[in-house]
């Protein structure tokens, strides 16, 4: 595979994944409006959250977001499947599979053609706790906004404000910050270096 090919193959699950989370978020936005799309309804704000951010990862070239994205599709639509028991828009799964599949190879592929070093276990670890925060602060943010739309929360709104401030927002905060210091730290080219 060529760089050119490892891009496409990027690109074409960029855009498939941004379709999705697009479709995702309007689905699941139109029950405020009392429209009703199938299963949907404000708790898949964070599908739709975590499919852009994977997305982000894809685009970035991440591995590590382009196999989560893999394995998160087939995953979501085997429960869709357990619980309808219907399957719905094989040809367009299987195709949307496909890019994600694509996607996949294109980003090992562009790490192996640009000789990327391989992160330390440390960094991996940390990557991996910081997105699992990152998905814990976007389900309680799900969950917050899903309890203040349907009324079942009896507090105050500043009490489920502290409430989300504390489950939700530390978290996602927590883990973004873990991802950023497993992030790979170059040593600047020489040309870079300040001469003393």
């Amino acid at each position: 595979m060529t760089a050119d090919e490892a891009n496409k193959y990027i690109r074409n699950a960029c855009v498939a994944g941004t379709f999705s989370a697009a479709v995702t978020l309007v689905a699941s936005l139109l029950p405020l409006i009392g429209v009703k799309v199938g299963s949907f309804d404000i708790w898949n704000l964070t599908d739709a959250g975590l499919i852009a951010g994977l997305v982000f990862g894809i685009y970035k070239q991440s591995r590590v977001c382009a196999a989560a994205m893999v394995i998160y599709y087939l995953i979501s639509k085997t429960a869709l499947y357990l619980e309808t028991g219907r399957v719905y828009g094989v040809p367009l799964a299987v195709l949307f599979f496909y890019f994600f599949t694509q996607g996949f190879r294109g980003t090992i592929h562009y790490h192996r053609l640009n000789h990327t070093p391989r992160a330390s276990v440390k960094q991996v670890i940390l990557r991996i706790i910081g997105g699992l925060l990152i998905v814990v602060g976007v389900a309680f943010t799900g969950a917050f906004v899903n309890a203040r739309v349907s009324r079942e929360s009896g507090d105050a709104f500043w009490v489920d404000a502290l409430l989300w401030l504390v489950i939700g927002l530390v978290p996602f905060c927590g883990g973004g910050l873990l991802v950023w210091l497993a992030r790979n730290k170059r040593p600047l080219p020489d040309s870079e270096r300040s001469i003393p």
